[in-house]
């Protein structure tokens, strides 16, 4: 009974991190289509209720919206709600920041295992493959790189809020991404963030991280609306 439910858990959790990158990159979920569990349980060849049980986590982190007898569809941010979430992981990474240079934390070992997360990063932007099959592994290593750095700083439950909106923010841009020479221009300004946390400039930190994450906003923003410059 415990291995049954181990293989549950486990599969639920599977279903999540496919679901999580689909929605994000892929042209299937996008302009309001519906994301019917039966579909994809079916391609996948697994049973309702790991897909249904993951669904309802991706509701719960805002990633999705259930509609009754419909079915799912990806969420839609606006622009007000995008400005709400950049705020809050401002206000969320600087405490994480300042936890991590308060207590030394950032060795450098530790300095060298987060540049080699950013190598990784770098590697699949410059490789081989397609825009969705490089933004899918972005998606995970980019995520593993921030949520590495709030754990470090050994805040729990900051951590765990900070992963629902990381999770919600490549939602909201990583779609819009078309090239990926721009994820590599994302990765370049997270090394800033590795050599001021080496440094212990929150100073440089705060003022940085403010300046990357409304331009990278406003960039999308303004190619969505086909204005350039």
């Amino acid at each position: 009974m415990v291995a049954e439910s181990l293989k549950y858990v486990t599969l639920s959790s599977q279903m999540f991190d496919y679901l999580r990158r689909e929605v994000v990159v892929s042209d299937e979920f996008k302009d309001e289509v519906f994301i019917r569990e039966a579909e994809i349980a079916e391609r996948l060849g697994v049973s309702r209720a790991p897909v249904r049980e993951a669904l309802k986590q991706m509701e719960m982190m805002g990633l999705v919206v259930s509609m009754p007898r419909k079915g799912v569809k990806v969420r839609l941010f606006s622009k007000e709600e995008l400005d709400e979430l950049y705020e809050m992981r401002v206000v969320l990474e600087e405490l994480v920041f300042r936890d991590i240079i308060d207590k030394d934390l950032f060795t450098s070992e530790v300095k060298e295992s987060f540049e080699g997360k950013l190598e990784k990063l770098l590697e699949i932007c410059e490789g081989d493959g397609g825009r969705e099959e490089k933004i899918k592994a972005f998606c995970d290593k980019d995520l593993d790189f921030h949520r590495s750095l709030a754990e470090l700083s050994g805040r729990v439950w900051t951590a765990k809020v900070l992963e629902t909106l990381y999770c919600q923010l490549h939602l909201a841009l990583l779609r819009e991404l078309e090239e990926a020479e721009t994820l590599a221009d994302l990765v370049r300004l997270h090394y800033s963030i590795v050599e001021n946390l080496a440094a212990g400039d929150l100073e440089k930190l705060t003022v940085d991280r403010r300046y990357s994450y409304f331009s990278r906003r406003n960039t999308v923003l303004s190619k969505k609306k086909g204005v350039k410059g």
